[in-house]
């Protein structure tokens, strides 16, 4: 009988040990659990407020970016003097919800940057043809003036360049040494009509030279819409009035992915 008392107070003793041990391992484990929850939470506020800081250097990198690209655009005008009296009848895309003015330059990036606007403006792009994204931004936010049509209105003023010489190749390769219509066809023949060398380019059919294009394009007498200019290389200032226009945001085809975030 003795023992019996005895083994069942071993058993309760060990049972008791057993119970304080598990309750022991829970708060352990519970005091673990909230360390390892708040070094989680502590790294996930670090990296919110990383980004935080990341956003805001990169906003005022952006900021200090397009005040220099302003400041060099004025000095430019000055010093060329082309902020002379002369003006031309401008190209600009108004979305009206946005407040938001944008002057076409083609063979500048137009087409993805319309393409954005009408993304911004509610439009499934993917469903759209580039015909189809140029006629809807033609037809339904498309203005033509003089820069006295923005200058009077608040809205935001952006314009879209490339470096010159890029864009000419640009315009060359896609309009006229692979022509895709009659116009630029006339344009071709033109230009060998004009500077072309027979000797050179024999073939009644073939594209003029790059040479015959660029002393198409450097020709005075070919710039401007009534002197057989064409918009897909007209210079900036005949297309947009830079010199005239006080420009909100000057965005650069070549950081065109930092320039829209």
């Amino acid at each position: 009988m003795k023992y019996l008392q005895q083994s069942h107070i071993l058993k309760l003793t060990v049972i008791t040990f057993a119970i304080v041990a598990c309750f022991t391992a829970l708060r352990i484990f519970r005091g673990v659990n909230t360390i390892v929850k708040t070094e989680n939470n502590r790294k996930m506020f670090s990296k919110i407020a990383n980004e935080h800081t990341k956003k805001e250097d990169f906003m005022q990198n952006m900021d200090l970016r397009i005040k220099e690209r302003k400041k060099n655009l004025k000095i430019a005008c000055k010093e060329s003097a082309l902020n002379s009296d002369y003006l031309s009848e401008m190209q600009l895309l108004f979305y009206e919800k946005y407040k938001l003015a944008y002057c076409v330059i083609p063979k500048s990036g137009c087409s993805n940057m319309k393409k954005l606007l009408l993304n911004i403006d509610g439009y499934n792009t993917t469903t759209l043809t580039n015909g189809e994204i140029h006629e809807i931004s033609r037809t339904k936010y498309l203005r033509k003036g003089m820069p006295d049509i923005v200058q009077r209105e608040n809205y935001l003023k952006v314009i879209l360049v490339r470096h010159p010489y890029e864009r000419l190749v640009s315009s060359y390769n896609n309009k006229i040494r692979f022509p895709y219509n009659d116009q630029f066809l006339k344009y071709s023949e033109k230009m060998k009509e004009l500077y072309g060398n027979s000797s050179q380019n024999s073939e009644a059919k073939s594209a003029p030279l790059f040479e015959e294009f660029v002393k198409y394009v450097s020709d005075g007498r070919n710039q401007g819409y009534k002197n057989g200019g064409e918009m897909h290389w007209n210079t900036y200032t005949s297309l947009c009035n830079p010199c005239h226009v006080e420009y909100d945001v000057i965005l650069h085809l070549e950081t065109i992915k930092d320039d829209v975030r």
